[in-house]
């Protein structure tokens, strides 16, 4: 009925999903119809390098004279200044770090056999790695490509695949491959050259005459004929972020809603007049689910339909496992909106305070996604604990898997995009739902230890007892003993009148006590109040202004927990028992506990409903009571 919130709340999804469709008509793509073929190339170049007589080669371990001779072969191949050897690779380490001069090393030749003396020779079986600067030294100062997103500067030897493709050959106008840089940095060339040098070790003789007749020249594999759409970039970087600021509003609005039930007492009202709290709750996740589930429906169609000449956004993933992402989305921002909730007494300042936390809750998958690839999968798994950037992880790997030209199937959804990723759709799904059930029950312990300013708390510790779980009542001995009776007894001066015999006492109080806070100092409500109802009777407590009669009452019904003393209705401890003694419960507040939204008719069928009257005469009690009441006019 607030037509106006609810519009919001459906169109604001819409909007920002129609940035993304505005996006998606101004990117064209391209299409390259034919095959890509690279011409081949010298593997040995040095095209890039321009001081090489400068540079030297060090080769470990220094007291081998076969790798020597294989360390200066190198040199004679590729023209280097010379060579220099280090008995272990951790004294080479020591060089790097500590000698100035260092940075005239272009690579370091590690053999991995350990050699025993000077003039042992080869093993059969050789196996050595090559040791170039952390750094690329010929990287251009503005590089940014598929496989360095970051401008990090590294030789990405982690990653086979770079962690967001977009269609086509990755680093399509390079012929030698690109990022990063294994031919333009010598890597090949110094590759090349070891092993030819390994091979005139075995036979000098034999090598001299093959290998100047031997050139090696590389190629690209080629590519198929495909289309090239930069767009995909736009949904890897913007779509988590259109999405958190989708529901932004909607989060807010669900923690305003159920902390203004709270604030204005209608919750509490609601639970005096026999509502069960998981009931409450229920409604309202099944209440917003439906609600937001239209708002799904709607984005989903206009990400996965086509709406421009472009194409669709997400034009290659499965449009049912997109709705079951957000779907899935919907219910874990909704338990996360109840879990702020329960934080909060105050609806206006939930409501802000909702909104703030919401949108802040995204800002780590900010910081995450740069180092999305150096993440460990346990790290990646913690970090989806919090919903938003589960989310955000999810709406990332629907991009990647559009820019792999899959696009995110049933079929494909417990794979990685590549072989070097172990994070999956269906996982993220997973920590979805369990971050679900995480807030929720955040949500239910929160309210039950601290349900702010009017409701009973229950011990920290509530869980653990049966009686929660079993809805075991524990009764109160309403006979005391003889000398507790007695000690009451005389208590009681002339101005107190003597309990009728033969009656029971259907509420007991004994000695109870209400203080509030007010600023610095504490105000007595009530003070060591003892007072029996009996059965049968009608029961009038007179006072003046401020004596602390609705106080009483507040606190008799669940309102307010008691600051001590006790009670006992049908046996059953308000502070302990409350659910219990709502059932036989009915209460008339001192003031208007009223819903905005429903008419007084729908009130009367609401709480009738909630007391248990019989469905079929529920019509025609509530049609009774506007007559008597003479409030027939004001019904709807």
């Amino acid at each position: 009925r607030q037509i106006l919130v609810t519009l919001v709340e459906i169109l604001l999804p819409l909007l920002f999903s129609g940035i993304l469709i505005a996006l998606r008509q101004k990117v064209d793509s391209k299409v390259f119809p034919n095959a890509t073929i690279y011409e081949s190339f010298d593997v040995d170049s040095f095209q890039r390098f321009s001081n090489l007589q400068k540079l030297q080669l060090v080769y470990v371990p220094g007291n081998s004279s076969v790798v020597r001779q294989v360390a200066c072969d190198v040199q004679r191949m590729l023209s280097l200044s010379s060579v220099r050897g280090f008995e272990t690779e951790e004294k080479f380490e020591n060089f790097v770090r500590n000698d100035p001069m260092s940075h005239n090393v272009l690579a370091a030749v590690v053999f991995e056999h350990s050699f025993s003396h000077d003039d042992e020779a080869l093993p059969l079986k050789v196996s050595y790695h090559l040791r170039f600067t952390f750094t690329p030294r010929n990287a251009p100062a503005t590089e940014k490509s598929e496989l360095n997103p970051n401008n990090d500067f590294d030789w990405h030897t982690l990653s086979l695949f770079p962690l967001f493709q977009l269609p086509g050959p990755r680093e399509q106008y390079e012929r030698e491959g690109g990022t990063p840089g294994y031919f333009r940095e010598g890597f090949l060339a110094v590759q090349h050259a070891v092993d030819r040098a390994i091979m005139t070790a075995y036979n000098r003789t034999a090598a001299w005459s093959l290998l100047p007749q031997t050139r090696v020249v590389l190629s690209r594999f080629p590519y198929p004929a495909f289309i090239y759409d930069v767009f995909i970039l736009a949904i890897q970087n913007q779509l988590p972020l259109l999405l958190v600021l989708s529901f932004t509003y909607v989060s807010l609005n669900i923690v305003r809603a159920v902390v203004q039930e709270k604030e204005r007492k209608l919750k509490e009202y609601m639970r005096m007049m026999g509502l069960s709290n998981w009931l409450h709750w229920s409604a309202w996740f099944l209440m917003l689910f439906l609600f937001l589930s239209i708002s799904v429906f709607l984005v989903t169609l206009l990400l996965c339909i086509q709406v421009s000449p472009n194409g669709a956004v997400l034009s290659r993933s499965d449009p049912t496992l997109v709705f079951v992402f957000l779907l899935v989305f919907t219910v874990a921002t909704i338990n996360f909106s109840f879990m702020i909730s329960a934080f909060f007494s105050r609806a206006n300042v939930a409501a802000a305070a909702g909104g703030f936390i919401y949108f802040l809750s995204y800002l780590p998958y900010l910081f995450l996604w740069p180092r999305y690839d150096l993440l460990s999968h346990a790290q990646k798994v913690s970090a989806c604990l919090i919903s938003n950037v589960a989310m955000a992880m999810g709406a990332q790997l629907i991009g990647m898997f559009e820019g792999k030209g899959t696009g995110i199937q049933w079929s494909n959804l417990f794979d990685s995009v590549t072989v070097d990723d172990d994070f999956s759709l269906a996982q993220v799904l997973s920590l979805l739902l369990f971050d679900s059930v995480l807030y929720g029950l955040v949500a239910w312990y929160m309210e039950a230890v601290f349900p702010g300013e009017y409701g009973v708390p229950l011990p920290s510790y509530f869980f653990l007892l049966p009686s929660y779980w079993c809805s075991t009542p524990r009764v109160a001995l309403l006979k005391e003993k003889e000398e507790e009776e007695d000690a009451e007894k005389a208590l009681k001066g002339e101005f107190m009148e003597e309990e009728p015999a033969g009656v029971v006492s259907g509420i007991k109080i004994k000695h109870l006590t209400k203080e509030f806070k007010v600023g610095s100092k504490t105000r007595q409500a009530v003070q060591d109040l003892t007072l029996n109802m009996f059965e049968g009777q009608i029961t009038v407590v007179l006072g003046h202004n401020g004596a602390g009669k609705t106080t009483t009452l507040s606190m008799l019904t669940g309102l307010f927990p008691p600051t001590s003393g006790m009670a006992y209705i049908n046996g059953y401890d308000i502070c302990q028992d409350m659910a219990l003694i709502r059932r036989s419960l009915g209460l008339c507040p001192q003031h208007d506990v009223l819903f905005d939204n429903l008419t007084v008719r729908e009130h009367l069928l609401f709480y009738a409903q909630l007391k248990g009257y019989p469905k079929e005469k529920i019509s025609d009690e509530v049609d009774r009571i506007l007559h008597i009441l003479n409030l027939e006019d004001k019904q709807k």
